[in-house]
C-alpha cells in the first residue's frame, strides 16, 4: 500500500458570501514520491456541525466552500493510507 499524499492547501481564504461568512478550501493532490497528480481522491471536510465531501478534478485539484470555523480534513484513495489534517481554519 502506498503510504504517502503529499496535500497542497492553497488558501483558506474568507469572504462574505450570500450574507454568511464562508470560506474556500482549495488544493492539489499528488503522489508523494512520484509527483502524479491525483484524479477522483475523496475530500472529506468535517467540524461538529457539517460534513463536506468533493473529489479531486483531472488536474488533481479540488475546491470546497464552507462556513468559516476549524474543520479536519481527510483523503481517501484507494490502494493509499488515508491522510487527515486537524484543525483547519
Amino acid at each position: 500500500m502506498k503510504t504517502a499524499f503529499i496535500l497542497l492547501i492553497s488558501v483558506l481564504t474568507s469572504a462574505l458570501l450570500f450574507g454568511q461568512n464562508k470560506g474556500v478550501i482549495t488544493g492539489t493532490v499528488k503522489d508523494k514520491n512520484l509527483q502524479d497528480l491525483l484524479i477522483g481522491v475523496v475530500i472529506t471536510l468535517q467540524n461538529e456541525k457539517d460534513t463536506l465531501k468533493t473529489r479531486t478534478d483531472i488536474d488533481g485539484k479540488f475546491k470546497i466552500e464552507a462556513s468559516v470555523g476549524k474543520y479536519n480534513l481527510e483523503t481517501y484513495y484507494l490502494g493509499y493510507e488515508v491522510y487527515n489534517k486537524y484543525n483547519i481554519n
